[in-house]
């Protein structure tokens, strides 16, 4: 007989091919966001006092008090997310376990100013939530904020946080690239590589959804959390912290 399980060879040999392939799994889910080169710092930031988020609210923190995590965009706060895509998707984390009145603002920057393309309201889900943009032009920059109404009738008691997007061209080497490629979660490694976190982020969002698997969606939040620890920027730091208590949230529901 060929092969039996007494067969030290063989099976030394099957052993190692398997151990290989759980080696090529674990690096195709473990992928890692590489930053674009010389990435732009946001427009809209904490330093500044006018302009960046609405007249009330406060930014970050929870409707209830005794929530570990808070409400937060899940894309860069040191420098301004890329993606390729004219329909990306962006998402955010709620903290409560309770629904509450939110609203979505996306606006697009003309010069030093902004204009706002799009207002939706919403009701919070627990969890990651995510909305896809419509129609969005290469080479222009936006900005997309959350608001989540604890009290609508309290509007200072708000909750915001937002964050920018570049829509940039995709690179021809990219384009060859991708189209050798079926793997989702190589596709979303590829994009990550090439430093497109909302392209990397939406794959990973959608094979947390159909494939019931986080292991990409976490490696790349892992990936931010380290990158925004490394900040000299106070609020950028808080980001790192805040990131790092969602994916702890999440290891422990799955």
């Amino acid at each position: 007989m060929l092969f039996s399980p007494n067969n030290q060879f063989y099976t030394r040999l099957f052993s190692s091919f398997f151990l290989g392939l759980s080696l090529i799994t674990t690096s195709l889910a473990l992928a890692e966001y590489n930053p674009p080169p010389k990435p732009d710092s946001p427009s809209c930031t904490d330093t500044e006092k006018t302009g960046c988020t609405r007249g009330t609210g406060r930014r970050g923190g929870s409707c209830s008090s005794n929530s570990q995590t808070q409400l937060t965009i899940l894309a860069p706060y040191s420098h301004v997310g890329q993606t390729v895509s004219t329909s990306p998707t962006v998402a955010w984390f709620i903290p409560e376990s309770e629904s509450f009145p939110l609203e979505f603002s996306l606006y697009e920057y003309e010069g030093d100013n902004k204009r706002r393309i799009l207002f939706q309201e919403l009701n919070s889900s627990p969890g990651i939530m995510k909305l896809s943009l419509p129609n969005l032009s290469v080479g222009k920059r936006y900005l997309w904020q959350v608001v989540l109404l604890c009290n609508p009738n309290r509007p200072s008691g708000a909750l915001v946080d937002r964050g920018e997007i570049d829509v940039v061209a995709t690179p021809s080497t990219l384009t060859s690239r991708l189209a050798t490629i079926n793997d989702p979660v190589a596709k979303g490694n590829l994009y990550a590589e090439f430093g497109l976190w909302y392209d990397a982020f939406g794959i990973a969002l959608e094979i947390a959804d159909n494939l019931k698997s986080p292991d990409l969606q976490l490696s790349l939040l892992e990936t931010l959390s380290r990158l925004e620890g490394a900040s000299n920027l106070e609020y950028v730091k808080e980001q790192s912290v805040r990131i790092q208590q969602i994916i702890e949230e999440k290891r422990q529901s799955n």
